[in-house]
């Protein structure tokens, strides 16, 4: 992957404890259905198989974000598992 070619700003996104926030007292049928525009340092990243999870932290406060081959195409899903602990990302979805 061209890592030159990457943007290196973001832009607007949303504050974590904003979007968990938005997420509290919902039913289970019903969180995790909003999407966001997040940005931060990853902390920590576990994988198996076709599934990542990163754990993403802003200075408002951190969230688990999951990362699914099936659902990204191989592509996006390869710069997923090239994120590295402490990596600055921005994800959206």
């Amino acid at each position: 992957m061209d890592y030159q070619s990457l943007p290196h700003r973001f832009g607007e996104r949303d504050a974590i404890a904003a979007l968990r926030d938005a997420e509290e007292g919902l039913a289970p049928e019903q969180a995790g259905t909003r999407a966001g525009r997040l940005a931060g340092r990853v902390r920590g990243r576990r994988g198996q198989g076709g599934v990542t999870f990163l754990d993403l932290e802003d200075e408002s406060g951190r969230v688990q974000l999951l990362a699914e081959l099936d659902r990204l195409g191989e592509e996006a899903y390869a710069a997923v598992r090239d994120v590295s602990i402490c990596d600055l990302v921005g994800a959206e979805g």
